[in-house]
């Protein structure tokens, strides 16, 4: 889940949540994906042997 999605669900303010997250005081594990901010369980032990993910991908082509 999102940093910002998890702050919602909470009903944190969103910069609360990351001011928390560079204060090194978040509850929560996160780790940054890219520009992404993922929060919770990052272990794979609860995930099912047969998951699936989806991935979308938008690649702009400068090169003309």
């Amino acid at each position: 889940m999102s940093l910002a999605g998890w702050a919602e669900t909470r009903r944190i303010y969103s910069q609360s949540a990351f001011r928390w997250l560079r204060a090194g005081t978040l509850a929560v594990p996160a780790v940054r994906v890219g520009g992404l901010i993922m929060v919770g369980d990052l272990s794979d032990a609860g995930r099912a042997p047969n998951a699936k993910a989806a991935v979308y991908v938008r690649v702009s082509d400068l090169q003309k």
